[in-house]
């Protein structure tokens, strides 16, 4: 109140039970945030501390490539986001839900796979033109990371349904387990 009086909130209107929700939720998201951030980026200070610091670069090249297709599968998932809570708000709904799920992860595999596949086939050549031909070492995280990624992305959706359905604890457990594997 004191930093932005026409705004109109003060310590004396907080509620207990929507502080508690507030927390819980953040909390949460919180937990799923940073374990995105291991997800992603964990794997190059491992590498950092285990490998000359070469590898870091030779291992960053692919993983740019990863995250740009990688880019593409999200952004069509995330416009999925709004219908996903719309049916989950409506019980009748429940196979439309399930079928559109279904559909979405069937795209979002499909896609990453072709795309995969192009990393695959067409790396080297790719690579060489890219950055030239002293990094075609580049290749091979390339080809490890294009597997993971079909792997990773084929989850998505639905975790983005659980996002979507207000179960951020449940989110925030799946995504501990999933770093901790």
């Amino acid at each position: 109140a004191k930093w932005a009086p026409g705004f109109g909130l003060s310590v004396a209107d907080a509620n207990q039970r929507y502080l508690r929700v507030a927390f819980n939720r953040s909390t949460s998201y919180f937990v799923i945030s940073f374990n995105s951030l291991v997800n992603t980026r964990f794997d190059e200070l491992i590498i950092g501390v285990v490998l000359p610091l070469s590898a870091v670069g030779i291992y960053g090249v692919s993983m740019r490539l990863i995250h740009m297709a990688r880019n593409v599968s999200l952004q069509l998932n995330e416009v999925l986001i709004p219908r996903t809570s719309r049916l989950l708000s409506d019980p009748t709904r429940k196979h439309e839900l399930r079928s559109m799920i279904i559909s979405a992860t069937r795209v979002s595999t499909g896609l990453m796979t072709g795309i995969a596949l192009m990393f695959v086939a067409f790396g080297i050549p790719f690579l060489d033109l890219w950055i030239g031909p002293e990094v075609e070492e580049t290749y091979g995280p390339l080809v490890i990371l294009a597997v993971s990624l079909v792997i990773g992305m084929s989850q998505d959706m639905p975790a983005k349904a659980v996002y979507a359905s207000a179960h951020h604890r449940t989110g925030a457990t799946v995504t501990v387990c999933g770093v901790v594997l």
